[in-house]
């Protein structure tokens, strides 16, 4: 079953290389950024709502915390985009960088999968916390960050970021297809060129995960 949805996927971006526009890549990645902010969402509701006096600009604190993910997924399609059309010409490959724009947009479907399942963590840390009335902090940054780690100072919050790296190998491999279909090179040279921006993805969730690391 794997074997065949990854086929799948790997068929979908061999004919999306020499398609017009990136319109469905972009609106993938927008899907992948609202799964990522689903969690953080029902987070700022919760939080939002429980306040008795919500200092000024605690609503635009907790956009920004919604928003978060979003902006993440697309700078990882901004990054892979980049990293796949300057290294592979480096290497050798060929081919314009709207190819390479299309072909990353659906290497970046593992991580929104990755998103969703930390999404439905999020909720199910939160959904049995009293969110405070009056958290601590002086401003609306220090109160949130105060409220997130009721939640998210968990062992089960920072297994999801090593989950993750899982989901980031996946990508690698469905960046690797699409930059040996976009830039004509080898696969064994597409690998290399997909590692590049991938093992920068992994870096960046082992640091995130390490930010709410607490001991068993």
């Amino acid at each position: 079953m794997v074997g065949i949805g990854l086929g799948a996927q790997e068929s979908l971006i061999q004919r999306r290389v020499d398609r017009r526009g990136a319109a469905l890549e972009a609106i993938v990645v927008i899907l992948c950024g609202l799964l990522g902010a689903a969690g953080f969402a029902y987070f700022a509701l919760e939080m939002y709502s429980a306040l008795e006096a919500p200092l000024p600009y605690t609503n635009y604190t907790l956009i920004g915390i919604v928003l978060g993910p979003m902006l993440t997924v697309f700078g990882i399609w901004v990054l892979y985009t980049v990293a796949a059309h300057l290294v592979a010409n480096f290497l050798g490959g060929r081919g314009p960088i709207s190819r390479a724009l299309r072909v990353t947009g659906w290497a970046i479907m593992p991580i929104g999968v990755w998103m969703l399942l930390r999404s439905i963590v999020i909720v199910a840390l939160f959904y049995s916390v009293d969110f405070p009335p009056s958290p601590e902090g002086i401003s609306p940054e220090a109160q949130v960050q105060n409220v997130m780690e009721l939640g998210l100072e968990s062992p089960a919050y920072f297994a999801t970021f090593l989950v993750g790296l899982v989901f980031v190998a996946w990508s690698w491999r469905l960046l690797a297809v699409g930059i040996e279909n976009a830039k004509e090179v080898s696969r064994d040279k597409a690998r290399k060129i997909a590692a590049v921006p991938a093992v920068i993805v992994g870096l960046y969730l082992l640091q995130s995960g390490l930010q709410w690391w607490t001991p068993f």
